[in-house]
């Protein structure tokens, strides 16, 4: 159970369902209001609050701070302490303008703030009508990848993780819907996946999340476990995977890059070798400029990271 305000009640809301549901309704009003505020102050002003917001108060949410400070200590070996906390904050700053930047999606998705660069043929990949499988990462803001491929014409129906809070979940789900992007739960059945992809259609997934039942590759020289989905949804559908990402270059602006893809053979090895391809190409984003990348997620599992 995830809280946004009342996170120290988990343990007795979990006991008191209708005060829980009580909880989730309060924080979605909340939630609601902080979007009305930042669509008034427009989306550069907005991203520069939101930074500001979590540079400030990010840092105090205290299980998630062993987590961050221990990724940032493996991607970033070759930093001083100095640098490192550079990075930390830039990346509480960049996680905050991605929240603020919700209530801006479809100014997002205008040519003005968001820039295509085509790297993997999309328009031969749809002449072809073959289903396109977009991978990416939590880096930049990761919102505005299925904006991109519906605004480079890829008919999609993004994979997301639902919200612990269903009246949050559900504001999330329709503000992804504004700019055309259907959404599928993680775990909802495959066949209408399947179809759409076999019909030419496209689909999006975030690859940097550690799955216990995944495919065992290196991050960033650790061991973990990627998702396997892109590489079986690309067996089973004949679907080319193309990885891509989205780097921030000014506020509340981006550059989508779509990178030349992947095929994916009929066997078993053909599966891993994808993921481990594209858990490469996560750690190359990732590189570039640490600060974009959503730090607060675990990544690998809690004996590995302490030893980082």
């Amino acid at each position: 159970m995830k809280l946004i305000f009342a996170e120290r009640l988990g343990p007795w809301l979990e006991r008191n369902p209708g005060i829980l549901h009580a909880v989730w309704r309060v924080e979605a009003l909340l939630v609601r209001g902080l979007i009305a505020l930042f669509r008034a102050l427009g989306p550069e002003r907005s991203a520069a609050v939101g930074a500001w917001l979590l540079a400030r108060f990010g840092p105090r949410a205290r299980k998630k701070q062993p987590v961050v400070a221990a990724t940032l200590r493996r991607v970033t070996p070759d930093l001083t302490e100095r640098e490192r906390a550079s990075v930390l904050r830039a990346s509480w700053e960049s996680t905050g303008a991605v929240f603020a930047e919700y209530a801006h999606l479809e100014a997002l998705a205008s040519s003005e703030r968001l820039t295509l660069n085509d790297e993997a043929d999309l328009p031969g990949l749809l002449a072809a009508k073959r289903g396109i499988i977009f991978v990416g990462a939590h880096y930049g803001n990761w919102e505005v990848l299925a904006m991109a491929a519906s605004r480079a014409g890829c008919p999609m129906m993004a994979v997301y993780a639902p919200l612990q809070n269903p009246y949050l979940d559900e504001l999330l789900c329709a503000a992804r819907a504004s700019f055309g992007a259907d959404t599928v739960p993680r775990g909802a059945p495959l066949r209408p996946m399947l179809r759409h992809l076999r019909g030419g259609g496209a689909t999006g997934l975030l690859m940097d999340i550690r799955v216990p039942d995944g495919v065992p590759v290196n991050f960033f020289g650790a061991p973990t476990t990627f998702s396997a989905t892109p590489g079986r949804l690309a067996q089973r559908t004949g679907a080319a995977i193309v990885p891509l990402w989205a780097e921030r270059i000014a506020p509340a602006r981006y550059r989508v890059t779509f990178e030349a893809p992947l095929f994916v053979g009929s066997d078993e090895q053909s599966v891993i070798q994808v993921t481990e391809a594209l858990t490469a190409r996560c750690e190359a984003w990732i590189r570039h400029d640490p600060s974009q990348w959503l730090l607060a997620n675990r990544r690998w599992d809690k004996a590995t990271l302490a030893t980082f």
